[in-house]
Order: C-alpha cells, then structure tokens, then sequence
C-alpha cells in the first residue's frame, strides 16, 4: 500500500508540475505607426499597456505560475525575473511601472520641445530673411530654390526616421531572442510557455519591406513558446482577429501554432486565453482517507 501511495504522489507531482507555466511580459513602448505618434497617443498607449499588465499579474495568474516582466524603448530591461507569484513584490513592480512610463514621455516631451523649438527657429529666419530683403530678387539670394532645399530637409527627415524605425524594429527583435533564450535557461520544468507582447509593432502598414523582413529572419524560431501580440488597432478591411498581415506573419510562424494577435480594444482576451489552458490544483482525498 506503502507503494501505491508512494507511486500516487509521484504521478500527482509530476503532473502538477507539468500545470506551471512560464508567463514573461514585454511592454514595447515604441510607437511605429506615425499616425499615433503624439504625446497624448503615446500616454494613452503606454497607460492601457501598464494596466494590463497588472491587471494579469494580480488577476490571470495562479501560485503555480512563474512571472518576468519586461520593458523595451532604446533597449531592453528587465523589471521582473522569472519567479513565482508568491515571491514578486506587485506593489514594486506597479512603482517600477510607473516610473519608467513617466522616464520615456519626459524623453518624448523632451524630443516634441526640441522639434517646436527647430521649427521656431526655421520659421524666424524666414520672418528675418522677409523682412530684410533677403528674397528672390537680390543676388546673393538665401531663399534659392526653396522648394528644393524644403524636400532636402524633408528627405534628410525621412532618412534619419527610418534608420531609427530600422533601428527599433531590429531592437525589439533582440528583446525578443533574449526572452527566448532566458525562458530556456529557465527550464526546470516541462511546462507551458507563454511571451506576451505589448507593442504598437502589429500597426505597420500592410507593405512589402525586404529590410524588415531581413531583420525578422534574426527572430529565432520555439514552437514550443506560445505567442501573444497584444496591441493591433481594428480597421474597417479586417473582418476578424485571424486575419494578419505580412509583419504578424513574420513573427508568428517563428512561435507555437497557438500564438495569436489579440486586439487593442480586447484586451480582456488575454484571460480567456490563459484560461484555456489552465488546470486549477484541488487538494486530492483518496477513498481510504475519508473514514479516517
């Protein structure tokens, strides 16, 4: 009987271990679609994301769980080891939360004010130039060819955005790998894993670009890793959440076939999908222990 038993509470161990599961968070502060690129948007994007993270961490998640929070902008951070529930500090993590989202608008802010302050300058020597005579008529004119020097700051604009949209999108891909590889260095147990992405990076437009693509064949492939990329925007040309464009397909064909996009607005999904894996432990009385 000694045996049995001894056999039982092997079974049942393993079995609840197997329910654990690995649950890391990247908050990707970036903004890549340009429509949503104000400071207001950005605020806005960067609450709802905040929100739901905790919201996860204090509501989705069982003791059996094991937690790691991750922040991206420049580069990436982590807020949260992976660690079991009952060892996080959620009041840390909320204070932590808050005070990088407050670092990166300052930076944005700071940025806006910097492009107000350039803009102000441009428009004051144009007033200059108005006032004193500095026009097309005079011969050493400062104003040549305006419309040409307009699209050359335009196209220097362009350029330094996207070599910094290039340089984002190739940051976040590495944040990516190294939850990745930290998740497999973490592998104690064969359990289910779960990345969950909050990121604007679902909103590109629907284009074909060879240098984005090129940089999504450094995404490694796990299968054994479910996906979840939270934060596309509905629009009028998509009838449904399973209907992705050439972006979402280039991450999501690297990651398990259970990875999905989840929309902006339908954020409570999450649990739903958490939920449908998850295996509530109960204490187990066996027949001999009841008359006891």
């Amino acid at each position: 009987m000694k045996l049995i038993n001894k056999g039982i509470s092997k079974d049942i161990n393993e079995f609840n271990a197997n329910q654990e599961r690995d649950i890391i968070i990247l908050i990707d502060f970036n903004t890549y679609n340009i429509k949503d690129g104000s400071l207001p948007a950005k605020k806005n994007i960067i609450n709802l994301f905040n929100e739901e993270t905790l919201i996860i961490l204090n509501n989705y998640l069982s003791p059996s769980d094991r937690f790691g929070l991750m922040v991206y902008d420049d580069v990436y951070k982590i807020i949260c080891p992976l660690i079991y529930i009952n060892e996080i500090d959620k009041d840390n993590i909320s204070k932590d939360l808050d005070t990088y989202k407050n670092n990166i608008l300052n930076k944005y802010n700071e940025r806006e004010n910097s492009e107000i302050v350039f803009n102000e300058l441009i428009n004051n020597n144009n007033e200059f130039n108005d006032n004193y005579g500095f026009n097309e008529n005079i011969e050493f004119n400062l104003d040549i060819n305006n419309d040409s020097n307009k699209t050359n700051e335009n196209s220097f604009e362009i350029y330094n955005n996207e070599k910094s949209y290039y340089k984002k999108i190739n940051g976040l891909v590495k944040a990516i790998n190294f939850i990745n590889d930290y998740i497999e260095e973490k592998d104690e147990v064969k359990n289910e894993k779960y990345i969950i992405i909050f990121t604007d990076i679902t909103n590109l437009q629907n284009k074909e670009d060879e240098q984005i693509k090129k940089i999504f064949d450094n995404l490694r492939v796990n299968k054994s890793i479910i996906l979840i990329l939270v934060g596309k925007n509905k629009k009028q040309n998509i009838k449904n959440e399973n209907e992705y464009n050439n972006i979402e397909q280039l991450i999501l064909t690297k990651f398990s076939k259970k990875s999905e996009i989840i929309f902006f607005d339908n954020m409570k999904k999450i649990k739903t999908t958490l939920s449908n894996n998850k295996v509530v432990k109960e204490e187990i009385f066996y027949p001999n222990e009841i008359y006891k």
